[in-house]
């Protein structure tokens, strides 16, 4: 803490001799304690030894807002996350996760660019958020081999280009997933290897009494060239198309659908390419339980359904890849699924309920139920220290991932203040033989403090 205090008193004395020229400055930031307990994320794999693990984490946040001339301002954000007990002494283990620009009005008035290190999202980000695939974390993140699954640095060096024509709301967006090579170097040695994301996204919304809204997108990560030559891939191109919805029905429930289709080249070798063709498709509806007629009366009772499809590869011999690949989704966040299965080749069923059974208190119960879409002849589960689990013994006739069941409690301490309890438990299915199908469970509790 002293290193962040250091830094927010240099960055302070930077910024005093253009103090002038500065209409407004904020400084905010947060600070979680996590206490951290998870058994058998291998499901017993390793001969049925107890796979633990006991760990203390702080995310320590401090960003910097500054409204410039008018319509300009820019943000800057450090990030210090690690298991306690472990120090990192690169960049005294800060990590910058902000620092971008935002023009408004540029050029005319709808227009508005922001541009550096960012995070944004897309609809419920089924396809597209700057936290990227949210079960791992950036090799510089401090939880990258402790809890990946957990890290706060979740943004992306990007250009957005919004155009806001109430209410119709155009947003373009480049986004650099990874350089590859950035020095010279002479075509010979190194080619185009960068991977960039693109994407246009339009959403309208009606504003009728039913708050109607229709988003509609289409996003392409393409991967450059193998550096290796003389014989070099085709580039890997993966394009993703789709439109989304949302309606509230009756005043009390909201039903939001999405279907997207993936496709493009999928360069598997220096000679070899299949077709993409995984398709995705979610919905989801909230119902707020009448709780007066319940004797729920302020208790804000709410059911809410999810069904999450992505299509798996039926390893036929058509030259499609017809499995859905992980884009740059935010779901699931937090529990065990998440955690240890990548979202490919599954149906997923979520039934919560949430209510708030006493004043500044939010529980909610959600139990998630995983089938696979295409029977497979292998099974890998990622593990949230970036390890990877393989040679599970599966039963390759079977669908059923398993069930998870998670509680989850809130409460206001104070308007700056949260304290957090979540339990989970994930029971494998019978895709898993008696060789590794124990129990999975976690217990986080945290406490996080925003200014």
């Amino acid at each position: 803490m002293k290193k962040i205090a250091l830094v927010a008193v240099f960055v302070a004395l930077l910024a005093a001799p253009a103090f002038a020229e500065v209409q407004n400055i904020k400084l905010s930031g947060s600070l979680n304690l996590i206490g951290l307990q998870r058994n058998d994320f291998d499901l017993g794999l390793n001969s049925g030894i107890d796979e633990d693990q006991n760990v203390a984490i702080t995310q320590t946040i401090l960003s910097v807002n500054a409204d410039l001339t008018d319509q300009v301002s820019a943000t800057i954000g450090l990030l210090n996350e690690r298991a306690w007990g472990v120090e990192d002494s690169t960049n005294m283990g800060l990590d910058v996760y902000l620092a971008y620009i935002t023009l408004r009005e540029f050029l005319y008035s709808p227009l508005t660019i922001v541009a550096g290190k960012q995070s944004f999202h897309y609809g419920n980000s089924f396809i597209v958020d700057s936290a990227g695939t949210n079960n791992s974390a950036p090799s510089s993140s401090g939880l990258a081999a402790v809890a990946g699954d957990l890290t706060a640095q979740t943004t992306q060096d990007a250009i957005r280009a919004i155009l806001d024509y109430d209410p119709l709301v155009l947003e373009f967006l480049w986004s650099k997933i990874n350089e590859g090579n950035a020095t010279f170097a002479t075509t010979s040695t190194v080619n185009d290897d960068d991977t960039d994301l693109y994407g246009a996204n339009a959403t309208y919304n009606f504003g009728d009494e039913r708050n109607t809204q229709v988003e509609a997108y289409f996003f392409g990560q393409i991967n450059g060239e193998d550096p290796l030559p003389p014989v070099l891939k085709d580039d890997d191109k993966l394009y993703v198309s789709g439109i989304r919805g949302s309606i509230n029905v009756i005043d009390e429930l909201n039903i939001q659908a999405e279907l997207a289709h993936q496709f493009g080249d999928d360069a598997v070798s220096a000679t070899s390419t299949l077709d993409y063709n995984g398709w995705g498709a979610e919905v989801i509806a909230t119902y707020a339980l009448p709780g007066d007629s319940m004797g729920l009366e302020g208790k804000n009772p709410t059911l809410q359904y999810v069904y999450s499809f992505t299509s798996g590869d039926d390893n036929s011999t058509d030259g499609d890849n017809d499995a859905w690949q992980p884009f740059y989704e935010n779901q699931g966040s937090g529990t065990i699924y998440n955690a240890i299965f990548n979202l490919s080749n599954a149906h997923i069923h979520a039934v919560s309920l949430s209510s708030t059974p006493m004043e500044d208190v939010m529980a909610k119960l959600t139990w998630t139920g995983l089938w696979l879409d295409e029977k497979v002849s292998a099974l890998t589960l990622v593990q949230p220290d970036g390890t990877d689990t393989s040679a599970l013994s599966i039963n390759t006739n079977k669908r059923a991932l398993g069930h998870e069941v998670d509680l989850d409690v809130v409460y206001d301490y104070t308007e700056d203040v949260k304290i957090g309890a979540s339990l989970g438990w994930f029971f494998p299915g019978n895709v898993f033989t008696s060789a590794n199908d124990d129990a999975a469970s976690q217990a986080l509790v945290n406490a996080k403090v925003t200014f």
